[in-house]
Parts: C-alpha cells; structure tokens; sequence
C-alpha cells in the first residue's frame, strides 16, 4: 500500500453503496480524505464490485488488523425487511482495502469453496462453500473484538470476542452476554478446511456497549450496560475487568473513580504508556461528556484530566487512532497526533490533538474539521441512506457504527 504522511481516509460502510443502474458494473462508497499539511479536504470513492455486496451490520464490532489493509467484522445486528424484526448474528468476514486511481477499492471476503475430499469409493467430492472467517458460537452485536499476540510467536494474532446484547427472538426479548471466544487463524481445521472459535472462561460481569483496550497483551474492559436483579443497569467506568491470556482468566477490580466521570458508554481509549490510558468522551446514559479522563491500571484510578483540554463537543461512539510524525499547518515541527472521529450526533467531525509528552500523556488540543459540506455535496442525488439523502444520514453511521479508517 502506498504510504502518504499527514493524510487518513474514512469510509462509512454500514448501508447500500450507490449503484449505478445503467452500467451495473461497479459500486461505490463515498470517501473523505484529510491532509493536516495542507487542511485540504479530498472527497473521494471507495469501489466495491457488483458481486461483492455490502453487508456490515449494525453495532458490529471491528478492527484494523496489524497488516493495515485488512478489517475484521465480528457479529451486528440484521434488520428483516419483511417484518422489521431485528436479530444478533454470529456471522464474521472481512474487508479488504486496495489502491485504486480515484480512491480505494473495498473487498468484502464473505465465502470461500471448501476444501475437496474423497468418498468411501475415493471419488473426489466437491467441499461446501465455507465463510472466510468462521462464525462465532454465539450471536451477538454492541460488543468489541480485540486483537492480542498469539504467545510464542512475534507477528501471529489471535482475535478475542467479548460480550455484548444478544437478541433472542422478538417474543423472548434480549439479553446481555458475558460470552468470550478466541479466533486463531492459523489453528487446526476441519475436514472441510473450517477453522472454529474457541469459548474461552466467561467475563465475570455480562457486559455490552462498554469500551476497552490491549495494553501488555492483556484485554481491559470497563463500564457498558448490564443487568441486574431482571433491571438494565449502567456500570461506571471504575468497574473494570482484565483477561490475562497466559491464564486466560478474567479478573475484576473496582478503580478508585474521581469525581464528574461520566464516561461509562461508547468512551474512545487510548493506551498512551505502559500504565496510562486516555479516555475521549462517552455518556452516563442521558447526557454525552465532552470531557477527557486518564485510567492508570496500576494504582487503580480513572479521573478526569487536570488539564483543561477537552473535545470540542460531546462525543461517544467516536473512533480513535495515532498519526506518528505529521506535518501540520502553522506548525514548525512534525507532531504525533490522536485524533477523534464522529461520535457527535449533530455534525460529521473530527477533533485532533497533539501529544507533548508520551511519558506524562501531556496532550495539547491542535484543531477540529467538520466535514458537513462535503458530505453533502458528495451525497446529493447520488447516495443515500435510508433514503435520507441529507447530512443527518451521515451523522447516523457515525454514531456507534462501523467507520473504516485507512491511515496512510
């Protein structure tokens, strides 16, 4: 992939792409791109081709994967067009991302053909057509995947499902998992080339819509929904649960919490050190924070920052990531920038900060970018969501749902 400094492009992939009905040929997303050396503002296209249809759920959980091009898509949530009936699904693929001469190019990789065998008079059998990733064994949606290194190796992964909303059926309602499960794509196979996912020990707390993070191969989980006594309950963001996966056992703490921290949903974190993480954002339950806290696992505390630094709006859902080394306008020097993207529900934005110090998490807010006008020139008559063709589509996607993000 051709890499570029002080640029990144997002797609919103959760709804139809636009379809060109005369040619029939290809699809497209919209695409936004950002240069921070310039504060140029490039709208583009993602291509898909007709046989690869779109299909990331709602509240599916993703990741980047260490290769860069290459998304993992766990779960969601599916709407029957029929009935408006809603179901969890267990179902896992990827997305691939290639260069394009406009843009980029989408891949979704749903199926594969499986592998060929033999019947008992040695006639070679065609195998079944399998999914790329194996399903999960239990269906769910507003959970999160995470990406861990497989023990003994430098540059294998394992990927880690971690509870979520699971709905059962419109008649018996939904309910809240603790289930945990470990993909490893390069584990033992089936007779049919299948590889499974492994349930690993349960989480103590059922746990979903919570936020959480890989520091020292371990996964840190905090906050979400959860239920109690027959009740739906919100746990604050002090309540915290770590996998070790040497042990692959769950451990739980409750962290001293300061006062005003209300990030208990949707919060963005950030491991900074090998002890600090920064918290962007999230919601008690009825109102969003625009507030920015610190998480330190080894005295066990989260409060908000000292600093008066803080997001230019209320955001939760937003996507996260680093920029090492930017170019940025006004700015003499290269900068290592975090930057927050969407989560906002009354503007497509982005807020950008720079990182002082990485041995004391001292952050400087640098700039916000709305991209409110694009967005509408690129969807009008072309694209839409729903069938809402305004700015407000957009800012749906952006809350709580899968944003790819290329980083170049």
């Amino acid at each position: 992939m051709k890499q570029e400094q002080n640029h990144f492009t997002f797609t919103t992939v959760i709804h139809p792409p636009f379809v060109d009905q005369e040619k029939q040929e290809e699809q497209f997303y919209p695409s936004i791109g950002f240069n921070f050396a310039t504060g140029d503002v490039k709208p583009g296209w993602a291509f898909i081709s007709k046989d690869q249809p779109p299909c990331v759920p709602y509240f599916s959980s993703y990741l980047k994967k260490q290769n860069g091009a290459e998304f993992l898509v766990t779960g969601g949530a599916y709407q029957d067009n029929n009935n408006n009936s809603i179901s969890s699904s267990a179902f896992c693929f990827r997305i691939q991302l290639h260069d394009h001469m406009e843009g980029h190019r989408i891949k979704y990789e749903l199926w594969r053909q499986g592998l060929t065998r033999e019947d008992e008079d040695g006639n070679e059998i065609e195998g079944e057509k399998v999914s790329v990733i194996p399903q999960m064994n239990f269906a769910r949606h507003n959970h999160k995947v995470f990406e861990l290194l497989k023990p003994g190796t430098t540059n294998q992964y394992l990927y880690m499902v971690v509870g979520g909303q699971v709905i059962i059926s419109q008649e018996e309602g939904w309910g809240i998992l603790n289930q945990c499960e470990i993909y490893d794509e390069k584990g033992p196979v089936n007779q049919n080339g299948e590889q499974q996912w492994e349930v690993v020990e349960s989480m103590i707390q059922p746990r979903a819509g919570f936020s959480g993070f890989v520091l020292n191969n371990k996964v840190y989980v905090y906050g979400g929904l959860t239920i109690e006594n027959e009740e739906t309950k919100i746990l604050h963001s002090n309540k915290v649960e770590c996998f070790d996966l040497t042990t692959r056992k769950w451990k739980d703490f409750k962290y001293r919490q300061g006062l005003n921290v209300t990030n208990h949903l949707g919060s963005s974190c950030l491991p900074i050190s090998q002890k600090h993480i920064l918290i962007f954002g999230g919601s008690n339950g009825e109102k969003v924070t625009d507030k920015i806290a610190i998480m330190d696992v080894e005295k066990g505390s989260i409060e908000n920052i000292k600093q008066k630094t803080k997001l230019s709006v209320p955001r939760a859902g937003a996507q996260i990531f680093v920029l090492k080394q930017v170019d940025v306008a006004d700015s003499v020097q290269k900068r290592d920038l975090i930057v927050v993207l969407g989560g906002n529900q009354d503007e497509v934005s982005f807020d950008y900060f720079a990182i002082k110090d990485w041995n004391t998490y001292d952050i400087e807010y640098v700039g916000k970018n709305e991209f409110n006008n694009v967005f509408t020139g690129a969807v009008t008559g072309t694209y839409s969501f729903g069938g809402i063709n305004d700015i407000r589509a957009w800012v749906k996607t952006m809350q709580y749902m899968p944003v790819v993000t290329l980083i170049q």
